[in-house]
């Protein structure tokens, strides 16, 4: 899983991460040696927790990833542009 520093991890990846990382909590293994076998540090699978404690997903939590441009052209206009 641990691709490298600054990398995107996709939410089903973190979801079976956390997964793993509960069900070896409960059988006796330390988080951090957890954290050393997925490759990601401990601090990012805290955060991941967090993230879907929280948000439900742990999805892009970015301010303006679901925005759009108010003056993006329509697509009418957009055609009546190119046939002229």
């Amino acid at each position: 899983m641990g691709r490298g520093r600054g990398r995107l991890t996709c939410p089903g990846d973190r979801r079976k991460a956390l997964q793993i990382l509960d069900e070896g909590i409960v059988d006796g293994a330390s988080a951090h040696e957890l954290a050393v076998l997925l490759g990601v540090g401990l601090t990012t699978l805290q955060r991941w927790r967090r993230r879907f404690a929280g948000a439900g997903d742990g999805g892009d939590r970015r301010k303006g990833s679901h925005r759009h441009a108010a003056h993006r052209l329509s697509e009418e206009e957009r055609q009546r542009i190119l046939l002229t």
